[in-house]
């Protein structure tokens, strides 16, 4: 059942996790059972599918729904080199190397041809390399403007999720008590995730 919610944030910004994490706050008030979030070991990607029948989310302001409440996942502008790492290694990647015409058409229409002439779908560093030089192919460069207008009833910053006390965050929104399993989830995520935070992974 769809919930009252819904998501918005940029791919790479964390947000699938934050979602889940809404989610289990929300299940719980609601006395439901919560089947626990699996953490890709390797690239450090957070998605559910039992989170997406009742949290819905979205990329681009136009796919919001007014009628619900939105919660917001922000970022500050030196945090985009990592949103960045992590839409490309979560995400994009395996986008590519199935459909390796996004590059040779839909990235190069945007930053010219030259910029992947060489490049194939494999060269992870390289792209890598690349969509970090080129932000805006995976991070809207408008982000600020889109988001400037709209009355969000909890925003979550990207520092939050990395650094900050992301569990008292959201369980302060449901008025309840931290957990310690979420401490302890969040905590596994940012150990996996903490690779995407400094240049040279």
């Amino acid at each position: 059942m769809k919930s009252e919610y819904e998501f918005l944030f940029v791919g790479g910004s964390c947000g699938s996790f934050v979602k889940y994490i809404f989610y289990y706050y929300l299940q719980m008030s609601k006395n439901r059972e919560v089947p626990w979030l699996d953490i890709n070991p390797d690239t450090g990607d957070a998605h559910s599918n039992d989170v997406w029948t009742v949290l819905h989310h979205y990329h681009r302001v136009e796919q919001l729904d007014p009628a619900l409440k939105l919660v917001l996942v922000d970022f500050d502008p030196d945090d985009q080199e990592a949103i960045v790492r992590m839409g490309y290694h979560k995400a994009m990647k395996f986008r590519i190397v199935e459909n390796p015409t996004l590059l040779t058409v839909n990235f190069s229409n945007i930053v010219g041809p030259e910029v992947f002439a060489n490049v194939q779908a494999t060269d992870f560093d390289k792209l890598e390399a690349i969509f970090v030089q080129h932000p805006h192919l995976l991070v809207f460069p408008n982000w600020r403007e889109q988001i400037q207008h709209l009355k969000p009833v909890l925003t979550v910053k990207f520092k939050d999720i990395m650094y900050g006390d992301l569990n008292k965050i959201i369980a302060n929104f449901f008025n309840t008590a931290p957990l310690l399993e979420i401490n302890q989830l969040i905590q596994e995520y940012r150990d996996v995730n903490k690779k995407y935070l400094s240049s040279g992974y």
